[in-house]
């Protein structure tokens, strides 16, 4: 392999991990604003956790987890999932970057043909 298709290599992936990060972070600014302002300090903390339980939508990696136990297979209709069902705005890179983690984590499984919850016997255990 020669210098230039591994450095060309290399910034076709970092730039698939900033385009990652950049929408992890407008997920995170969308939850912000929905969650509306920072409490003051002389507000009293169950007043500030009953408005964040209010105002929290379901966090990204659960709904994802939902929408595969749905029955949606591929990222295109994960994203469609969050996005019809269960109203979370996010973006297909967002949920591209979730799932191998997820995957990591024992969440989901990939079948060869898309993604799978993970079964569990009844005693709990993985099958």
């Amino acid at each position: 392999m020669h210098v230039r298709e591994i450095l060309s290599k290399r910034h076709d992936e970092l730039k698939a991990s900033i385009s990652a990060v950049e929408a992890e972070i407008k997920d995170i600014e969308a939850a912000l604003k929905a969650m509306g302002p920072a409490a003051s300090p002389s507000v009293e903390g169950s007043n500030t956790a009953n408005r964040f339980q209010i105002r929290h939508s379901m966090p990204v990696n659960d709904a994802i987890i939902l929408a595969i136990e749905a029955g949606r297979k591929t990222p295109v209709s994960i994203l469609d999932y969050l996005k019809e069902e269960l109203e979370i705005n996010t973006t297909i890179n967002s949920v591209r970057s979730r799932v191998s983690p997820l995957k990591a984590d024992g969440k989901i499984a990939h079948d060869g043909h898309g993604w799978v919850p993970i079964k569990k016997n009844g005693s709990g255990s993985l099958i």
